[in-house]
């Protein structure tokens, strides 16, 4: 009979508790990947598969979200492996985390057969749920989010480094305020850079500039900045490169309404005293992005971009009861921000 799987500590940080069971090879009965960082838990659900069959894809179930039944799972796992000691059974994208879970399921997992091994990747889960509770007591409930600026500066160097490139600290901040923080879009952006740059051996800000496919957050960083500083021109064309994207204006107005937002509040904490990491803290952002934020909202007072908020509220409410058409009330918002 095959050991029992080891119960591992879901409190520890995600990938590294991950990384010690995969260089140990002491596995859990029961993996529940979940979060919101798509390329890891697609990473360490392939590494997880690789590890627990040795590679043989016969001991080998996968379930999908859509088609998937709890019933599936429990009759799957009854099956004995073939010539191995373990049979692993992979569901992604269930649901069943979310909200009312299966009864029937936790259950089972509770009393999982020695032979068996599951592995769930979900996007959002519910910590109370039995089915949560059941995984997380029999393996390891691991979160998978959003990974922190140091975490994220350090792969962006070691991804570059693998293409024989290099990058300054402060040019991988610019990605990272370009990109976003969502790993796949980060290393599609890396790719390119890396194609772009050629025999070249470092990643310079130009290269960012001339290869990254800026977020709409960041073009609207980029425009409430000139808004700050009374650059209408570049304002309304930044305006005009979004609409020429395909974004809407009302979806525009949230955005400047959202940083508006957050430029208060970074206004209130720089008069208070506080500092970078408090800020970042306050706000829960990175701390790259708490330096962006003081940076700009150091330019003026805080009541100045709480009336900001108060003009996007007011351009939403006007689009939605039809008193102006959105691109209007957006070029108005622009305009008197």
């Amino acid at each position: 009979m095959p050991p029992r799987g080891k119960k591992q500590n879901d409190s520890a940080n995600g990938p590294a508790l991950l990384n010690r069971a995969l260089k140990s090879g002491e596995f859990a009965d029961v993996y529940l990947l979940y979060g919101e960082e798509d390329h890891l838990k697609s990473l360490y659900t392939k590494k997880l598969i690789e590890a627990v069959s040795g590679g043989n894809e016969m001991n080998v179930t996968r379930l999908s979200g859509e088609t998937a039944t709890p019933e599936q799972v429990i009759e799957g796992a009854q099956i004995l492996p073939f010539f191995a000691d373990k049979r692993l059974i992979v569901v992604e994208d269930s649901g069943w985390f979310a909200g009312a879970s299966d009864s029937a399921l936790a259950d089972f997992i509770g009393d999982l057969p020695d032979t068996a091994c599951l592995i769930f990747v979900e996007k959002n889960v519910n910590k109370t749920t039995r089915l949560f509770k059941a995984c997380a007591k029999a393996g390891a409930a691991v979160e998978l989010g959003a990974q922190g600026e140091d975490t994220l500066i350090t792969w962006i160097a070691r991804k570059l480094k693998a293409e024989g490139k290099n990058i300054r600290q402060a040019t991988a901040e610019k990605i990272l305020s370009y990109v976003g923080t969502d790993m796949n879009r980060l290393g599609q952006e890396l790719a390119k850079l890396a194609a772009y740059t050629g025999k070249r051996t470092v990643v310079e800000d130009a290269d960012v500039d001339a290869v990254c496919v800026k977020t709409i957050s960041a073009y609207v960083f980029d425009m409430t900045d000139a808004m700050i500083d009374g650059r209408k021109d570049l304002a309304f064309a930044i305006f005009f490169d979004l609409l020429a994207m395909k974004e809407s204006p009302q979806r525009i107005i949230n955005v400047i309404g959202k940083q508006f937002a957050r430029l208060a509040e970074t206004a209130m904490c720089m008069e208070a005293g506080m500092g970078r990491d408090q800020i970042a803290g306050e706000l829960d952002v990175q701390p790259w992005l708490a330096g962006r934020l003081m940076r700009q909202a150091g330019r003026s007072g805080h009541e100045r971009f709480l009336r900001a908020v108060d003009l996007s509220l007011q351009s939403i409410e006007d689009i939605v009861t039809g008193r102006i058409e959105d691109q209007v009330a957006c070029e108005a918002l622009i305009a008197e921000a």
